[in-house]
């Protein structure tokens, strides 16, 4: 338990991640213009910069305060899951959550947006993959951002960093967690998807409580697959 007047030794990560967040929102848009025309550069920036630049952040900030957290610590793992449950664990519950949230409450959104002549806006990554279904350089960007750096970088985040941070200034955790759902759905930008996303942050953060942070990034990594493969499908057919 921190003490009001103890620095959190999870702030300075925090800031070294909101920090490497500011630095991709400004950098990507900067090297990627500067991309030769019609360079498989420039998606792969786009695609990999903001997690790779949040997980640095982390990362320099951790080396520069010098902070005492293990990465035991940070996994939160008091109590881990055994190493043959884990994968089939983290794939059941991603394909449950996927098919309660992403096809039930997402879909039924988008059904009821329509009827009332709202169109919903769409995936962004939808249109990108639209555009570069048979490159094989940009799908795996794809592939390692969706399914590997942004899973690690997001769950290092909103279920450790930020909700610790919160905590340490006194923010009961029953607030924290629904703030924390809040804040991951309205960064993802998709209106129509915020209640899809807010209900995933809350199972993800149940997951991080029950088990520990490496499963959260399991299960987070196993959703964005079958989201990844869906988008995929529906563009090749």
């Amino acid at each position: 338990m921190f003490h009001a007047n103890q620095p959190s030794p999870y702030s300075p990560l925090t800031i070294g991640a909101l920090l490497g967040w500011i630095a991709a929102y400004f950098a990507t848009p900067i090297l990627t213009s500067h991309c030769p025309p019609g360079s498989q550069m420039a998606p792969v920036l786009g695609i990999l910069l903001l997690p790779l630049c949040i997980l640095s952040g982390i990362l320099l900030a951790g080396v520069l305060s010098a902070t005492q957290l293990s990465l035991r610590e940070i996994l939160r793992m008091r109590h881990p899951m055994p190493l043959s449950r884990r994968l089939p664990h983290a794939f059941l519950w991603a394909i449950v959550l996927f098919l309660l949230l992403q096809l039930g409450c997402g879909g039924f959104l988008q059904w009821l947006l329509r009827l009332l002549g709202l169109a919903p806006s769409q995936q962004p990554l939808a249109d990108f993959l639209k555009s570069n279904a048979t490159n094989p350089i940009v799908l795996g960007a794809v592939f390692l951002s969706s399914c590997i750096l942004s899973p690690i970088s997001e769950e290092l985040f909103y279920r450790r960093l930020l909700p610790q941070t919160f905590l340490h200034l006194g923010i009961p955790l029953f607030v924290v967690i629904p703030l924390v759902a809040m804040l991951f759905g309205i960064v993802h930008l998709l209106l129509w998807a915020f209640p899809e996303l807010f209900l995933f942050s809350l199972a993800l953060s149940f997951t991080t409580w029950r088990h520990d942070l490496i499963q959260a990034i399991l299960i987070h990594a196993g959703y964005n697959l079958l989201t990844l493969l869906s988008l995929l499908l529906a563009v090749l057919l």
